[in-house]
């Protein structure tokens, strides 16, 4: 998932960015289809890992299999709260560039489309489970500063 999104995001990049922003591919259905697809990898190694799990009264082999939760979610942390990568740093003051460029139409594509899980219908999705499970958390809204010159 996470090649895919990067791949048709080269190729959008390659054909000069018609439209501003990337809509094409898993893009019209995620704003970040390439940290899913990293978040997913990481869960998914230690959904996996259950499987060396060779009997759930052993204690130890449970211990260690909960234990490797620290990677996907030291992963999901550095993408999802780190400033300087990941959503943080593609959100926030850095979306200017597009409520500069074209406010309406990004501002509709915001709203139907989800921060981070790839989803159809995402503007019908109210907003508590928007802010929870969805991870399309209020720092990642951009809020415009107002201008406060000196009138002479």
């Amino acid at each position: 998932f996470e090649i895919v999104a990067d791949v048709q995001k080269a190729i959008w990049v390659k054909q000069g960015r018609p439209g501003n922003f990337c809509q094409v591919g898993v893009w019209k259905y995620s704003r970040h289809p390439n940290y899913f697809g990293e978040i997913l990898q990481w869960w998914s190694s230690w959904a996996f890992c259950y499987g060396s799990v060779s009997d759930l009264n052993d204690t130890t082999s449970i211990v260690l299999w909960l234990l490797s939760s620290v990677s996907p979610l030291f992963t999901m942390h550095i993408l999802l709260n780190t400033p300087a990568t990941g959503i943080m740093n593609a959100n926030g003051k850095n979306l200017k560039r597009y409520y500069d460029a074209c406010p309406v139409e990004y501002s509709r594509y915001r709203e139907r489309t989800s921060i981070l899980v790839p989803m159809v219908g995402y503007q019908h999705v109210p907003l508590v489970l928007k802010r929870t499970i969805f991870f399309d958390l209020k720092c990642y809204e951009y809020k415009p500063t107002r201008n406060h010159s000196k009138i002479q």
